[in-house]
């Protein structure tokens, strides 16, 4: 529908200019059955969203690259519906040929762009207080659309200088007065310089020798 509209605009969205990477998911019309109403009990959109990011967790999800592929297609489909064909496989089978061409690499073709010092641009919806983990729960969606998303998503680092060993803050592996147990504690404690704040302060005038 999306690619009609922009047909209709007088714009011919080609492969050069739109890409879909192969690892995508595909939301099935099952995936929308399965939300029903447990989706409108805490105001989700009812597409299936939620159910298709728990097939991908349980690893049965399938992804954009099967559904380019007729034959693997069809055979996950069947896998997960018991063995009986559901009444979209057709249409999919269709639609799988008609975007098979705009299938990709998006995270490589990233990575190319960023070698050559081109700007990327990341588009993202919704924020913190519908993030799975940081948001308003159970009342959040199905991923992480904080910043940190847009790199796990996309497959990139954040932008910034690298972090060096100077900057890092060290590690206190014991309490700071070195304090330990035993006679080897005690030697420790012996051998150690005395700090700033443990020298004694001299009250009233040094009396000379």
């Amino acid at each position: 529908q999306e690619l009609e509209s922009f047909s209709l605009s007088g714009v011919d969205l080609t492969p050069e200019l739109l890409g879909i990477d192969f690892r995508t998911q595909i939301i099935l019309p099952w995936h929308a059955e399965r939300e029903g109403t447990a989706g409108k009990a805490i105001g989700t959109t009812g597409r299936g969203i939620g159910p298709s990011y728990e097939d991908r967790a349980a690893r049965r999800g399938i992804q954009f690259r099967e559904l380019c592929t007729p034959k693997e297609f069809k055979k996950r489909v069947l896998e997960l519906n018991n063995g009986k064909q559901p009444a979209f496989l057709e249409e999919y089978l269709l639609l799988g040929e008609k975007l098979r061409d705009f299938e990709c690499d998006v995270v490589s073709e990233l990575h190319e762009s960023k070698a050559v010092g081109k700007k990327i641009l990341f588009e993202g919806a919704q924020g913190t207080m519908l993030d799975n983990d940081f948001g308003t729960y159970p009342f959040v969606t199905s991923s992480h659309p904080i910043a940190g998303g847009a790199c796990v998503g996309a497959g990139v680092p954040r932008r910034g200088r690298r972090a060096r060993a100077r900057d890092a803050p060290r590690a206190r592996l014991r309490p700071p007065d070195d304090r330990g147990r035993g006679a080897r504690g005690r030697r420790r404690r012996e051998r150690r310089p005395r700090r700033r704040h443990e020298v004694p302060r001299r009250r009233g005038p040094r009396r000379g020798r």
